[in-house]
């Protein structure tokens, strides 16, 4: 275990106590994870502590990390190349006569064409390790600065001044399907930078609510966009907020920059995403707030879905890109 004060690679088996006096919140042994790990992967999830960001993106940056480790891609290949090539010597000896040994090296190669090949098509490291962990560091104390483990917007932040909020001019609506996700764009800037009010389908926070559907009343053509997971539920919220805010006729429609499950099956850079349930479905913030900002910044700016953004960066080459 190495100390994240002083770098000292404390043994195990010698307690979890550093010899600087760290005292160690997590187990490597029991919780798969430790500290010195544990806060690197928060550096990931925050880009070095520039964004907030949730729990679900805390647990893609463990699952990005530990799919490299197992090698998935040009390691795995060369793995099963040489499995291929020990069963081809294999096959090839035992046709000649050969003995035992021959049919020792034809079960080791097929031992690693199989092993590699699992590990390629089927691993998906469990998020739940994450979970985990975060529980274990705040028993132990400990605060994540920038990790939103609930919504905590319910009142304007002291720094906003009531007649400041709207200061920045309001240019369009953005609508989410999870509370949490409105503490993640606006505790990073997003409402301001895209001169926009975030709410959630379910009202939350109550003080923008009231002015959202004060604007759209007002401003008929304001951009509504909306936002929402890769899920059956995500894909029904235009249905849900049609019925809820029981507008007049507008004459631009809401605009959908959702996720759907079908798009997380065609597009690549999303499928390391998916959980253990190869079911396409995942919630949005599965996706790392940097990857979210630059795709949500071009969808606004278009006025297309994130997925076609996602598409466009694919087709260029893009899909190599992380998830931070």
């Amino acid at each position: 275990m190495k100390c994240p004060e002083c770098g000292h690679n404390q043994k195990h088996k010698y307690g979890m106590t550093c010899s600087c006096g760290y005292q160690f919140a997590l187990d490597p042994k029991r919780d798969q994870i430790s500290d010195a790990r544990f806060l690197a992967l928060v550096a990931n999830a925050s880009s070095n502590d520039t964004y907030y960001f949730t729990k679900n993106q805390l647990a893609t940056a463990y699952c990005r990390r530990e799919l490299k480790g197992c090698g998935s891609g040009a390691g795995l290949a060369v793995f099963m190349a040489i499995g291929g090539v020990m069963v081809a010597m294999a096959l090839f000896a035992a046709q000649a006569g050969g003995g035992m040994g021959w049919g020792i090296l034809l079960a080791l190669g097929l031992l690693v064409i199989l092993g590699s090949g699992w590990r390629l098509l089927f691993h998906r490291p469990n998020r739940k390790v994450m979970e985990a962990a975060i529980r274990k560091w705040h028993a132990a104390g400990r605060r994540v600065p920038r990790l939103l483990l609930k919504p905590s917007l319910h009142q304007p932040p002291p720094e906003w001044e009531e007649p400041d909020i709207y200061d920045y001019g309001v240019e369009s609506i953005l609508i989410v399907e999870r509370d949490i996700l409105v503490d993640l764009f606006v505790k990073n800037g997003f409402h301001a930078s895209q001169r926009c009010l975030v709410v959630s389908e379910t009202g939350y926070p109550s003080y923008i609510a009231g002015r959202v559907e004060t604007l759209l009343r007002e401003q008929p053509d304001l951009p509504v966009y909306l936002l929402h997971d890769a899920t059956r539920h995500g894909g029904k919220m235009i249905e849900r907020v049609e019925r809820q805010l029981q507008l007049p006729p507008r004459d631009r429609p809401f605009i959908d920059l959702g996720l759907f499950p079908v798009d997380v099956q065609r597009i690549r850079r999303l499928r390391p995403l998916l959980p253990a349930k190869d079911d396409y479905a995942i919630p949005l913030d599965y996706i790392g707030y940097g990857m979210l900002l630059s795709g949500l910044s071009q969808a606004f700016e278009e006025q297309v879905a994130l997925a076609a953004v996602l598409d466009t960066q694919q087709a260029g080459g893009y899909e190599s890109v992380s998830f931070g």
